[in-house]
């Protein structure tokens, strides 16, 4: 009697427990970055890849230990540019997060990352600039996303083989599909 107890008390816990996998998501994202489309798929259960297309700001390397970065539309130019962005993130903490009862729904949790990101510059050279950091995505119900992430980064201007480090600051809103 006691082992049919203490299953009918163990059962709801485990259909309605959360899973620490990440799992599959397509998304929507505004944000610093400007607007893109991308999809999370993980590659272990501590791992995830971050695939995003979209049109943001214009990057620019004009000399040696400087970058710009605009984003917009004034009288006289235009700010846009499309973009291609890659992001490999290691959550470190989701085990730790479901031990206390936070929220793991759409991937969210603590992550060391790594970003790559080509912009396609029309005025200027197309630059590719690539990051480490340190950042947190979480979940703003059962659809939207608030991710933020700090670190440093190098962009390089490809045509004229110009480099700059710089601070990698990122936060972005999202609706996950």
């Amino acid at each position: 009697m006691k082992k049919v107890l203490f299953l009918s008390l163990l059962a709801p816990m485990l259909w309605f427990a959360q899973s620490n996998d990440l799992s599959q998501k397509f998304k929507v994202e505004a944000g610093f970055q400007g607007l893109n489309f991308g999809f999370e798929q993980p590659l272990s259960k501590k791992m995830l890849l971050d695939i995003n297309a979209g049109i943001g700001g214009r990057v620019n390397i004009p000399a040696g230990n400087s970058i710009e970065y605009r984003l917009g539309v004034t009288s006289s130019e235009t700010y846009l540019s499309p973009f291609f962005r890659t992001q490999l993130r290691y959550y470190f903490n989701r085990a730790t997060r479901a031990a206390r009862n936070h929220s793991l729904e759409n991937n969210s949790g603590s992550f060391i990352g790594f970003q790559t990101k080509m912009v396609f510059n029309k005025s200027v050279d197309d630059v590719l600039v690539s990051d480490v950091h340190f950042g947190q995505q979480l979940p703003l119900g059962k659809h939207w996303i608030y991710r933020y992430h700090l670190g440093v980064g190098l962009g390089f201007n490809l045509a004229q083989g110009m480099g700059a480090f710089y601070p990698a600051v990122g936060s972005t809103f999202g609706y996950v599909f």
